[in-house]
């Protein structure tokens, strides 16, 4: 989706603002996206707004199961207890599909 590819550039930018600009405009489009969803948790927990973080997570999820959210939301570096800790730092680098013990990051459009 052009909308999520752009925010996708722009977020690497550091262009944060334009960036959810963008995946909320991919998700108003095609609101099946869930590739946007997890790219506006990502910001919004590197912001600290970690409870609306996991609102997009968990609709990432429930759009696609094997999102990236799920590698998030389960890894080592997210917090048990979202609400009453801050996530890590998060790089804007693609992340992998696979778990690791890398920080979550910006992903790409692929479903």
């Amino acid at each position: 989706m052009a909308y999520g590819n752009l925010g996708n550039i722009l977020a690497c930018r550091g262009q944060v603002d334009e960036a959810v600009a963008l995946y909320q405009q991919a998700i108003k489009v095609k609101p099946d996206h869930g590739g946007a969803y997890v790219n506006l948790g990502v910001i919004l927990s590197n912001r600290g707004q970690v409870d609306e973080a996991i609102t997009y997570y968990q609709k990432a999820l429930e759009l696609t199961p094997n999102s990236p959210a799920h590698t998030i939301i389960s890894g080592p570096f997210w917090p048990a207890a979202a609400s009453s800790t801050r996530p890590s730092p998060i790089s804007a680098r693609p992340l992998s599909a696979t778990p690791t013990t890398r920080r979550p990051t910006i992903t790409s459009a692929r479903r």
